[in-house]
């Protein structure tokens, strides 16, 4: 019996230990002026535990980029993770890796990796830095 039981153990462990299933998104790219930052694209979380994102911005740079967090579905209000240069240049806690400073993102690509575990839904600002607009195309990764 306690070999029935140590070869079930086994085969669980093995179960267990597959690699995560990689879910990968697409977000259409937005335009957005320079009035205010405004809400470009949103994800639901659940059951992810870390994402990579991919920013590609075109006609003029960013003047701000905000990543903001609903912990249950149900929340009704948004919380702010992060938004400002510090908080992107010197990346700790969820926000693991960045490109450099999001909230002032030039024409081109740049990128963040971030642990979410515990969110639920992850919502995405930003602003252009021109009258002219910005564009920004927005794609990625998470397990």
């Amino acid at each position: 019996m306690a070999a029935a039981t140590l070869a079930t153990a086994l085969s669980e462990v093995r179960i267990s230990s597959q690699k995560p299933i990689f879910q990968d998104f697409v977000g259409a790219a937005n335009t957005m002026d320079n009035s205010g930052v405004q809400d470009i694209f949103q994800l639901e979380t659940e059951g992810m535990t870390r994402i990579a994102v991919k920013l590609t911005v075109g006609t003029n740079a960013l003047a701000a980029f905000v990543i903001q967090a609903k912990f249950r579905a149900d929340d009704t209000a948004w919380t702010t993770l992060r938004s400002t240069t510090a908080q992107y240049t010197a990346p700790n806690g969820i926000l693991v890796e960045t490109s450099g400073d999001l909230s002032l993102l030039a024409v081109g690509t740049g990128y963040f990796i971030m642990d979410v575990a515990g969110i639920a839904r992850l919502k995405l600002q930003a602003n252009s830095s021109a009258a002219g607009g910005s564009t920004l195309a927005i794609n990625g990764g998470a397990v």
